[in-house]
């Protein structure tokens, strides 16, 4: 039998978001965005790819750049 799990995530879809200051270099460019996307890390391989643990909430943020750029949520903070 299915089970039905809510997930519950720390940020919503289009909130304002911005990357902390001791986020990897990689991640600094954006600054600040809309959260465009959510998903965890469910396979070693992009646990791997992203250096984070599977199970790690991603937060796709496109800046006023229009570019977009998944981000670890624990690089994040509301702005």
């Amino acid at each position: 039998m299915a089970t039905d799990k809510t997930v519950s995530y720390k940020f919503d879809w289009g909130e304002p978001v911005k990357v902390i200051d001791s986020a990897p270099e990689k991640y600094l460019a954006v600054g600040q965005g809309s959260v465009c996307g959510i998903r965890q890390i469910d396979t070693v391989t992009v646990a791997t790819e992203f250096g984070e643990p599977v199970g790690t909430v991603l937060y796709l943020v496109e800046g006023s750049t229009g570019d977009a750029i998944e981000i670890p949520e624990q690089f994040l903070v509301t702005f």
